[in-house]
């Protein structure tokens, strides 16, 4: 391991499976930073699509790349792994289907330098569709004392792509516990806000795809019993009473049609009201055909179509 003055600031992680729809605009993203003092991480993990060639052509025309593949384990052991390489001062999370904005590690990196109790820093997203069209900005807490008491009834507030850590702070809690698995981020931060300090930057700094597939109700129930079991070491650690589990609520749709039909709304919704109109029609058709009786469904469908019609974009 490079260590000293020839060791890059930042160690970008970023795990691969199966991404070749949206890989190189990932990959691009990070290259293209304003902030280039950065070795970039990719492990392929197992994919079966043409992932590993296109990182292969990428990892050959720059030399920030390290390149790692190997047979399928997880995104829990493919974090550990990589963290196992890295050199930089600070962690950088990305994930191979979103994509980060030219200024996301400058200006964390800016309130790491102004903030020096931080050890992790997050930032606000702008969601979008599996095909890249704009829904609306997801706004988090930005302060150490909003994030953490989130944290600590269920509500995880650093969205994980977004987040930067400082390497010997996320080596302190031991990384990435496979046991915390699919909350395995929301763990990590509640270690970390026990010696040290969260944020946000206030600004949408990286675009996160909402996909088309579902999870199953067994895999949603996985993540809240996770999640809860994250938050209940936490209160024992800390010594806290009285606690209450909040966090009940599904994040995205399970394969019911009345789940994907929720969160179809919700997104249209939420793409109309922030002036996405071609967004919401999306969702709107999408709403009609699983459910063509819903009024609701109908309703965003006419809204963005004469939204449309009047004020085009």
């Amino acid at each position: 391991m490079v260590t000293g003055p020839e060791a890059p600031r930042v160690s970008v992680l970023m795990p691969v499976y199966n991404a070749e729809r949206s890989l190189i605009d990932a990959v691009v993203s990070i290259l293209e930073q304003t902030f280039s003092d950065f070795e970039f991480l990719i492990l392929n993990d197992g994919s079966t699509d043409g992932s590993l060639g296109i990182l292969q052509q990428f990892a050959e025309s720059d030399p920030r790349i390290r390149l790692f593949s190997r047979e399928n384990s997880g995104l829990v052991a493919a974090l550990n792994e990589m963290l196992s390489h890295a050199q930089g001062e600070f962690i950088a999370r990305m994930d191979a289907d979103d994509v980060s904005e030219p200024t996301r590690f400058a200006a964390q990196l800016d309130l790491f330098a102004a903030e020096k109790t931080l050890v992790c820093v997050g930032t606000h997203v702008l969601l979008i569709d599996t095909d890249g069209r704009p829904i609306g900005v997801l706004e988090s807490p930005t302060t150490h004392e909003e994030i953490d008491a989130s944290h600590l009834i269920g509500h995880c507030s650093i969205c994980h792509p977004t987040a930067m850590f400082q390497r010997s702070a996320l080596i302190r809690v031991g990384g990435y516990r496979s046991d915390r698995y699919p909350t395995e981020d929301h763990d990590v931060y509640l270690g970390l806000a026990e010696f040290g300090r969260l944020a946000n930057v206030p600004e949408p700094l990286l675009r996160y795809r909402i996909h088309d597939r579902s999870i199953s109700a067994k895999n949603q129930e996985l993540q809240r019993r996770s999640a809860e079991l994250a938050c209940r070491d936490a209160w024992e650690r800390r010594g806290l009473s009285g606690m209450v589990f909040e966090a009940d609520a599904p994040w995205r749709a399970s394969s019911s049609r009345e789940s994907r039909l929720e969160f179809a709304l919700q997104y249209g919704w939420m793409a109309f009201n922030n002036q996405n109109r071609e967004t919401a029609l999306h969702f709107g058709w999408r709403a009609v055909v699983l459910a063509p009786w819903s009024r609701k469904a109908w309703t965003l469908v006419a809204c963005a179509l004469l939204k449309l019609r009047r004020h085009p974009q």
